[in-house]
Formats: structure tokens, sequence, C-alpha cells
């Protein structure tokens, strides 16, 4: 825990908070000098082994003749405290994310953005493979962004324990919520080479009993910014229109500007947009999406002003602007990278890397919106009537 040393119990409870998390995706990005060439300061290109931190590369095989929908639905999603072994691991962050900006940074790098006032130069540590739980050499993880992990996670950790992830697939089991990846021109050959996959992705709603992760499952989608009208039918506005397949191993395509996904914190939602978001899995097996990543950043000022928005909802105590403010410099200070995905020298990084893992399984193309939920009376609005904490 190199960030968060002397948080206060007030800080810790919005740790706790994720605890309760409804919805959730992104990863990441950090920044140093380049594996490849020092001082490059763009996003990193694509090609090489994904295993090597880099996206893989795009498809050189034909274009898809499979018309076949399958949707996905994440079984399994792992934060950064276990590995995918599901085995706890204080390093396993460094595994989960992408070399986004081309860099491999320590604590002497240079070529990168300003880190914050207060801020440690361990915060633009990247993945490195020699501590990570899923790496098997160096060059496995080499220059993995992922400040969320290495800096905020602890933060959760220190509230929730060292069973965070345990404690959310638990509740992913349980049908209390899911993400599901609905993807067109799959086929179940192992080492599938296909250009021309589309997909888009869905948040799932409260499943209605206990999810069985198969075919027999219609798990509900969670309606508003998801959908692109009012049905399922019309689409999400989270699409995937030119997603690949390399060897087995399914990737969303360029980077997506933004992926808005939601996480659910005292029964109200935390909006994250994840910039220049990538998401891949291995689809070797028919049915079962392995080995997922979820990268992108996620902009500082955005993540700060989407938790004063449901603070309240954490704790009345947080309705103080200066205990809060307290906590948002703590945020502010974990930026190594900046919010377009760069990063070099001369300007304040102004963005967070993040980087998830996750698995999923094959269910029913969904076909249902579930309700709407009505938005809670906020705690820090005395005109809010019946305003509980």
């Amino acid at each position: 825990m190199k960030l968060f040393h002397s948080l206060n119990p007030v800080a810790l409870s919005v740790g706790l908070g994720l605890g309760t998390l409804g919805l959730a995706l992104a990863s990441g990005c950090s920044s140093s000098s380049s594996p490849a060439a020092a001082g490059d300061s763009g996003p990193a290109p694509s090609g090489g082994d994904a295993g090597a931190g880099l996206v893989p590369p795009t498809s050189s095989g034909s274009k898809t003749t499979s018309t076949t929908a399958t949707n996905f639905a994440l079984h399994t999603l792992q934060l950064g405290d276990t590995d995918r072994m599901g085995t706890t691991n204080a390093n396993a962050w460094a595994a989960y994310g992408f070399n986004l900006d081309g860099k491999a940074t320590t604590t002497t790098s240079t070529d990168v953005c300003t880190l914050q006032t207060g801020a440690p130069m361990s915060v633009q540590i990247d993945g490195n493979g020699l501590t990570a739980g899923g790496c098997v050499s160096e060059s496995d993880c080499e220059g993995v962004d992922n400040s969320f992990g290495e800096n905020i996670l602890p933060l959760v950790l220190t509230v929730a324990g060292s069973n965070l992830d345990s404690t959310l697939n638990t509740s992913i089991n349980s049908g209390a919520f899911t993400v599901m990846l609905d993807i067109v021109g799959l086929t179940d050959s192992p080492t599938q080479t296909n250009t021309g996959i589309t997909g888009q992705l869905f948040a799932g709603a409260k499943f209605a009993g206990m999810p069985t992760w198969t075919t027999a499952d219609n798990w509900p989608v969670v309606g508003g910014a998801l959908l692109k009208g009012g049905t399922v039918a019309s689409g999400s506005t989270i699409q995937f229109p030119d997603s690949y397949v390399v060897n087995g191993t399914w990737v969303s395509g360029a980077p997506i500007a933004t992926l808005t996904l939601s996480l659910s914190i005292g029964g109200e939602m935390l909006q994250l947009n994840v910039h220049q978001a990538t998401l891949t899995f291995d689809h070797t097996m028919p049915g079962h999406a392995a080995n997922g990543t979820i990268a992108g950043v996620i902009t500082t000022s955005e993540l700060v002003s989407s938790l004063m928005a449901i603070a309240g909802h954490i704790s009345t105590s947080l309705c103080n602007g200066g205990t809060f403010q307290s906590i948002a410099q703590q945020i502010e200070q974990a930026s190594d990278i900046m919010s377009d995905g760069s990063n070099g020298p001369g300007k304040e990084c102004d963005a967070i890397s993040i980087g998830l893992g996750f698995t999923a399984d094959q269910i029913a193309v969904p076909t249902t919106v579930a309700a709407a939920t009505p938005p809670q009376p906020n705690p820090c609005n005395p005109a809010d009537a019946g305003a509980t904490d």
C-alpha cells in the first residue's frame, strides 16, 4: 500500500461502498520509458505477443461468415487482489490491463506526465511481471498500466479485506448483476482468426432467481444510457463495430472513446467514464470467455465528481466539504496518465489507468429491459424529504 498510508476511517468508508458493486468495468494505463522505443508518448501500437502488455494485433484473417449471435455474461470479476486462478495476491493487479501508452514506467522515468502535488513517484510504476501472480516472466507484463489496481484498490482492501474479489463474485453468482457482451460472428474454432466481428455491451440488472450460466438464462438488461432506444432490439449505445479475433482471442477493436459503466454504491449509481477503452477475451472453448481484460483510463476530475454526487449515500459524514476533499485529494494523487491515453512530459497527469480481469459464460441473447429504479433522495440535500444515510 503505497499511496494511502494515512487514510482516516471516514475516507475508508468510500472503499467499503465499493463492496456493493452492482456493475463495473474499466482498465488501465500508467507510464514511463518505452519498452520498444524510449520516449514514445503515444498509445501503445498493436502487435506482438498480447502477454507482453500489448493488445493483440489486428487480425489478418478473412471476414467472418458466421452470423451467430453469442451473448456472454460476466461470471467472475478480478479487481486486482486475486490472480486469474482466484488466489489472493497483493500484486495481481500488475497482470491486468495493457501497455496503452507504449512505456514501461519506473520511479525514475522522466518521459511521462507530471504527477499531482503530493503524489509519490511510486504511483507511476507499471506492472512488471516479477510480482504479478498471472505473469510467467517479467516480459509477460512489461509496461502494464493499472494505477487503479496499484494505488486505489489498496484503499478498498483496507476496509473490505483481502477477499474483495470473492465477495463480488459471490454477488455475481447470486444474480445481483452482470455485464453482457453480445457478439456476432464467432465460431466454435479455438483458433479462429477473422475480421468483421461485431458486438455490443449491455448491463445486466438483477436476475430473477439463481442463474445457471447456460443459454436457459435470459438476463434482463438495464435501460437508460446503455440502450439506443427503449428496447433491447434497438441496441446498446456501446458498440464494437470493428472487433476481430486472432487465434481465438477476441478484441473489441479500435479504442472506444468513452465506455460508460456504472457502480451501484449505497443503492445509487456511480457513473464511470472509461476513455480509450479496450476489451479482450480468449474464446478457445465454445460457450466460454476466458482471460478477459478491460483496460482504459478514467479522467480523475470525472471520477471525483461522480463520487461527490453520491457521497451522502455512503455516509452523511461525507456531506462535509472538507472531509470529502481529503478523499478527493488522495484520488487525484493516483493520476498517472493523460485522459486521451497519451503520456509525455510537460503536462500534469489528469487521469487514472485501470485494468480488470474477467471470465464470462454464454447465456441467452437478452430480450427484456428491467424497470427503471427511481433515484434515492440525496442525504446531503435538506430539500430532499425522507433522505436517509
